[in-house]
């Protein structure tokens, strides 16, 4: 794994993503070193270390899950929060996708395609997904796959850390 600083041109154009998923905005980011790691079909951004940002080969970009738990990113409102019930966080953690029946809150408003912090029954972070339907339907939605497991607790992104 190569890990190299990345430049101020570069972080001016990462900086849409880091504000939208990660509250950063563009000022705060010139503070920070921010480097970045090719792991696998991923681009790993770390900021002062910490594996903060994630863009895989097909351009999606989302927060790292330690860098969600070390800021505490999940309490400031920054990303939908899916909330699940007990039965639905070990399938989860093991790589399942959402599905609906798991849900047991939602906060926040999200579309299609989103990103979304899936939290357990005592509200720690467990994974990121895609959301595959807009809020209504999800809310709505009594079966069926609502969202794509994109990172969770123990796979190969989180061993980064």
């Amino acid at each position: 794994m190569h890990r190299h600083s990345v430049s101020k041109k570069e972080k001016k154009t990462l900086s849409p993503y880091f504000e939208k998923l990660l509250g950063i905005t563009y000022d705060q980011l010139k503070k920070h070193t921010v480097e970045v790691m090719s792991f696998n079909e991923y681009r790993v951004y770390l900021v002062n270390g910490v594996p903060a940002l994630v863009i895989n080969d097909s351009g999606k970009a989302f927060p790292h899950l330690r860098y969600i738990v070390i800021t505490k990113l999940h309490e400031k409102g920054t990303l939908p929060l899916i909330i699940v019930d007990e039965g639905a966080v070990k399938p989860i953690t093991r790589g399942a996708d959402l599905m609906a029946p798991g849900i047991v809150s939602i906060k926040g408003i999200f579309s299609e395609n989103d990103v979304a912090v899936v939290l357990n029954p005592t509200n720690i972070p467990i994974a990121v997904v895609e959301m595959l339907m807009n809020y209504q339907s999800v809310k709505e939605a009594k079966r069926g796959k609502v969202a794509k497991n994109l990172h969770h607790l123990g796979d190969k992104l989180w061993s980064l850390g």
